[in-house]
This record gives structure tokens, sequence and C-alpha cells, in this order.
């Protein structure tokens, strides 16, 4: 069994080993962080990013354009409206609004999702930098929202991590959103690499301090 699937596998909750999963699970992303060079990595379709820059307008353009089934001239105005409205504080209605004016001819619901995800992944990523960057943040959790309906990515990721503590890495954060966004039916493992699990998800990243 490979590493990923043993990961998967704890995860899930199909280990036979109960007593021995919170280690087991240690060791598994140690050898992940140790073991596994980039284009191993890559060849898992996971591209881990524990300090991630901020993108150029044209490099989140050739993104839009690479995970989404839009032209080059609607990721252009998406990514736009995108910038536009994360400069303005706007929210994902207002900004999918805006970008709808834009003449994209794309569902006003495609539009919000793109909006949406992209936006909350330029958040988180920013977020990220500030934990990597700070000398007093010790960990990070995945906090689910308050109200509606939760991914089951999410809700997995963040049970998962109570069971480590409540707090995890921003490295153990990855790994653990990226397995469950393979183990379930509306995960993005695929956009992982960019903080997006699913499509428009409500969690944030908390900081645990001390």
């Amino acid at each position: 069994m490979g590493i990923f699937e043993s990961l998967r596998s704890i995860v899930s909750g199909e280990s036979s080993n109960k007593d021995g999963n919170e280690e087991e699970m240690k060791e598994l992303l140690e050898q992940i962080a140790d073991d596994m060079d980039a284009d191993a990595m890559a060849e898992a379709g996971f591209n881990m990013d524990p300090m991630p820059r901020e993108l150029s307008r044209e490099e989140h353009r050739d993104i839009i354009y690479e995970y989404y089934d839009v032209t080059q001239s609607q990721a252009e105005k998406l990514i736009d409206a995108i910038i536009t409205g994360h400069g303005e504080g706007w929210g994902y209605d207002k900004t999918a609004r805006h970008a709808d004016q834009e003449g994209l001819d794309l569902p006003r619901e495609q539009i919000k999702t793109i909006v949406w995800n992209e936006e909350a992944g330029i958040m988180t990523r920013f977020h990220i930098r500030q934990v990597q960057e700070s000398d007093v943040i010790s960990g990070v959790e995945w906090m689910l929202p308050g109200n509606g309906d939760v991914s089951p990515v999410c809700e997995a990721t963040a049970e998962e991590i109570e069971k480590q503590g409540g707090s995890v890495s921003i490295e153990e954060l990855q790994t653990i959103l990226f397995a469950n966004a393979q183990k379930f039916e509306d995960g993005t493992p695929e956009r992982v690499q960019h903080w997006i699990p699913h499509d428009r998800c409500r969690c944030t990243l908390q900081k645990t301090i001390g």
C-alpha cells in the first residue's frame, strides 16, 4: 500500500489498526515531508505549497482557464473582476454580479462558483503567509462554518485535526485536505495546491498562538 493509500485508509477509518492510527498518521506525514520530492508529489496529483507567494494576475488568469470551462477572454474578465472585488472588499455575490456585467456569457452560478473558489483561495494563501512569517503562531485549525451545509471533505479534515490535538502544521493540514478531497465525491484534490479542497468552501484557517 502506497503512502497516500495508507493515509486515506486512516482518514476514512478503514485501517484495522485503530489504536495506532494517530502514531501512524504522524509517521506518514513525516514520510511525505522527508521522502517525497516535488516531482513525486506532482505525480501523485499534489503540489505541496507550504509558503505560497502572491500569484500574478497572469498566473491566476491561466489557473482559471485551466481548471474551468471558460475561454481565455472569459478568464481575463473573471480575474479582473476578482481583483476588483478583492480590492473593494466585495462579497462573492457582488463580485459575481460585476463579472456578469462584463458580458461573460456564462451562467451566473458558474461565475459565482469561480469567484467564490478563487477569492477563498486567495484569502487562505494570504493567511498562510502570515502563519509562516510569524514567530508566535504554533499551528492552525480548519474552522467549519457555524451554520449551513458543510462538505464532508472539510468535516473529515476538522475531525482529523481534532484527533491530533486540535492544531496541526500548514503542511499537515494540506496533506489531510488532499487525502479527504480524494476520498469524497465533491472534493477537488487537483485544487488543494491552491487551497480549494472543494467548490464553494466556507471554511477558514484559524491560527493557534503558543
